[in-house]
């Protein structure tokens, strides 16, 4: 396997200070959001992005709290519902109108839910120990995925 380019940082404003990102692939390619679990951070995309195809966008978000993204002011929440606010801030930020979503573990899906009301959300992929499945096909590429 080739070696994949480093990702490049992107960095979305918030009342609090910013939502961080890491994004993989050409900025033209077709969007999709990487969200983490509870208590994880972006890197969780680390190993698997390299393995997809190369032709996506691929964009692994730091929820609020997370990773490299600050911390929300002292004493607010950090209810799933919270973190609809920074999906749409890098939904915003990245000029993304349809995407595709891959999500780890279960809070990410209740935030996914949540966000498919926002009705820009048209694939998820969900994976948990490992394993990847995509929930839709799409009408191109990731047409199937298994690890």
């Amino acid at each position: 396997l080739a070696r994949s380019p480093a990702p490049s940082k992107r960095k979305f404003p918030v009342p609090w200070g910013h939502v961080a990102a890491k994004a993989w692939g050409p900025s033209e390619g077709h969007p999709v959001l990487c969200m983490h679990g509870w208590l994880d951070n972006a890197n969780t995309f680390d190993r698997l992005i390299p393995l997809l195809p190369r032709d996506y966008y691929y964009v692994a978000m730091d929820f609020s709290g997370h990773g490299l993204s600050s911390h929300r002011p002292a004493g607010s929440p950090y209810h799933f519902l919270d973190y609809v606010t920074d999906v749409r801030r890098v939904v915003a930020g990245c000029g993304m109108c349809n995407f595709a979503s891959l999500i780890q573990y279960t809070r990410a899906f209740r935030t996914y839910l949540t966000c498919q009301r926002i009705k820009h959300i048209f694939q998820s992929g969900i994976f948990q120990m490992g394993s990847i499945s995509l929930s839709a096909r799409p009408k191109n590429g990731l047409k199937s995925l298994m690890c």
